[in-house]
């Protein structure tokens, strides 16, 4: 199950792009964007639920990386940084705790 099948396309004209040359190099008007999800929050009972791994985030980690590892498959990195709420690697620090959920399927039901 990818997490883009139902995922809203918003089509992105913004001046921005035009000033940085973007939209000129690629020959186009507009670029069609996927809106950012927004993944419901997971109740206290749903997240004590799910039985994880514990990993302590090192220098060089990255979401898509413990994916890969985890679940051999780095397109799940999503799973990893919303069961744990954590929108981007920018707001993890080293040596912080991050949950791996053992089973991955649980979890995808879980946030749809």
């Amino acid at each position: 199950m990818s997490r883009y099948n139902n995922r809203k396309k918003v089509k992105n004209n913004n001046e921005q792009y035009r000033t940085e040359d973007i939209f000129e190099e690629r020959g186009v008007q507009e670029i069609t964007q996927y809106q950012t999800p927004k993944f419901r929050r997971l109740t206290e009972k749903e997240y004590n639920s799910v039985s994880y791994q514990r990993h302590y985030w090192r220098n060089g980690d990255r979401f898509w990386k413990l994916a890969d590892k985890f679940y051999g498959d780095k397109t799940k990195w999503w799973v990893i940084a919303g069961f744990n709420f954590i929108p981007t690697e920018a707001e993890v620090e080293e040596g912080q705790e991050i949950r791996i959920p053992t089973n991955i399927s649980i979890v995808m039901g879980l946030f749809t």
